[in-house]
């Protein structure tokens, strides 16, 4: 029996979930006990700890230099950790780490059964952190199905669930630990009852998520213990055990805060001080207002957007056709969320709702496992992608000649033709580059473009001038670029992994085809 799998990779908590064949809804796995694991890595000499172990590492001054959190915020940059004298650690190595403590987990309950896995991303990824994330699984030896954006898979998931809401639009807002992503989906049935489902619009911050509001109450917590114990903030910091311990006690006053007020005492380490630790949840909710305003912006965005969408295939809609607004992530579980969303919008007063917030990305993505399709699924490029080309045979300057949009539904591919510049032409490096232009931009300045992977084509003799080049595009469902050049019966692909390399070669010896 073939299990499908989705998993989670989450900033702060990931998880995994499996269904099968003989299965109506999906199942999430435990892991040691609980559903979500911290995804939070500790190297030590030859041993490789994750989870709940390595996360109380994070607070021992001894142990903390070799663990590593949050390690998601930092994906597509050139962050690394020393965890020792040898060995520096990279986003991919961390998440890697994870990757692999969740499928350890699902073949101790369910053995070397056969397995597709589908890998959630948050929608606004670009294509070099979704590259990243392959990467890290196939390190972690998982070969991946597809990638899936967060908030489609929450979607899918209450869709499946809910077959009432089949044919309706509704918003997933997700809240994570260090995302937000709202989008505005639809589900529609084909004529054998099989659900293709439309992403209408889908909009997206980073450095946005409960980490966040873990750093406003770990500023307030510090400045009373400040207060109280008559030094500064700055000593305190600088007293490990004091600071590690007012990190750890942030993340659990804040989910305490979703329910009451705070009223405990606890003992900073290195004194022995007594502290008296007060906030309210009316304080918190006014220290986290900007916070707040952040993320509804991001909604209003979301709607606006879905409002003005005017695609072929999806109606336009208005307010009145949002059926729910469904809130995902452990961070929207914070009651200024919900009640936010409302006073903002009060015709949305009774269709905001809280469902399965931590599971159900990974619970969407095992069913769109196993009911993938090219064609079931439909979502729209966050990018416009082209090749460099002079701009005419007569100029000199060089630009981006693009081939598919910002905006454009994917899966989707274009060819362009394109010749080359001068006699004796015997190879020429084809540049790739997004940038955020509009469908009706065919040219784009390379100076607002970035670099994302090149083609070098060596070709079998010297051909001449005006010898055609045919360049084609694909982007697959998981949003994945491919780009294929033929010439002279010489055919080059590949699969873009979009680097911070920004180098710019210029000789390009083609030029745009009419």
């Amino acid at each position: 029996m073939k299990a499908y799998l989705g998993i989670d990779l989450g900033t702060t908590y990931s998880c995994i979930s499996r269904i099968t064949d003989m299965d109506v809804e999906p199942k999430t796995i435990e892991l040691s006990g609980k559903y979500t694991m911290p995804s939070v890595v500790h190297y030590d000499a030859d041993t490789v700890i994750v989870g709940e172990s390595a996360k109380q590492r994070l607070f021992d001054v001894r142990q903390k230099k070799k663990t590593v959190e949050l390690a998601k915020l930092w994906m597509g940059t050139d962050k690394t950790w020393a965890v020792s004298n040898d060995l520096n650690v990279t986003p991919v190595d961390v998440s890697s780490e994870i990757l692999k403590k969740l499928i350890e987990y699902y073949k101790e309950q369910y053995g070397e059964e056969e397995y597709e896995c589908v890998i959630t991303c948050p929608a606004n990824y670009m294509e070099d952190k979704k590259n990243l994330v392959l990467q890290a699984a196939h390190e972690a030896g998982i070969s991946v199905k597809s990638l899936l954006n967060e908030p489609t898979a929450a979607a899918i998931c209450f869709f499946k669930m809910n077959q009432d809401a089949v044919g309706k639009t509704i918003v997933v807002f997700d809240l994570g630990g260090g995302t937000l992503d709202v989008t505005v989906a639809t589900c529609v049935l084909d004529d054998n009852n099989n659900p293709t489902y439309k992403v209408v619009v889908s909009k997206g911050k980073e450095c946005l998520g409960g980490f966040q509001w873990d750093q406003e109450l770990e500023s307030e917590l510090l400045l009373q213990c400040s207060k109280q114990s008559n030094r500064s903030e700055d000593e305190i910091k600088h007293a490990p055990t004091d600071y590690q311990m007012i990190r750890y006690r942030s993340e659990g006053y804040k989910i305490q805060l979703s329910s009451g007020p705070i009223d405990e005492q606890f003992v900073l380490p290195s004194t022995g001080e007594s502290i008296n630790f007060v906030l309210s949840v009316e304080d918190f909710e006014k220290k986290t207002e900007h916070r707040l305003l952040e993320a509804l912006a991001v909604f209003d965005n979301a709607l606006e957007s879905a409002y003005c969408n005017e695609q072929d295939d999806i109606p336009k809609i208005c307010s009145d056709d949002i059926y729910r607004i469904i809130l995902v992530g452990g961070s929207s579980r914070m009651p200024q969320i919900k009640r936010g969303i409302i006073e903002r919008h009060p015709e949305f007063n009774n269709k905001v709702l809280i469902r399965d917030p931590d599971l159900s990305i990974s619970r969407g993505a095992a069913i769109w496992c196993k009911e993938y399709s090219e064609n079931s699924l439909s979502e729209y490029l966050s990018n416009t992608f082209g090749v460099d080309a002079y701009r005419s045979e007569e100029s000199e300057e060089i630009v981006c000649f693009n081939h598919i949009f910002l905006g454009q539904r994917i899966p989707c591919e274009c060819m362009r033709g394109y010749i080359t510049r001068h006699d004796d032409t015997d190879s020429f490096i084809q540049n790739i580059y997004q940038n955020t232009s509009p469908a009706d931009t065919t040219y784009t300045e390379l100076d607002d473009c970035t670099k994302i992977g090149d083609l070098s084509i060596q070709l079998p003799q010297k051909v001449p001038k005006h010898t055609p080049i045919k360049t084609t595009f694909r982007i697959n469902v998981s949003g994945l670029i491919s780009v294929t050049t033929e010439c002279m019966g010489v055919t080059k692909s590949c699969m873009i992994t979009l680097t911070p390399d920004l180098a710019d070669h210029r000789n390009v010896d083609v030029i745009r085809g009419e």
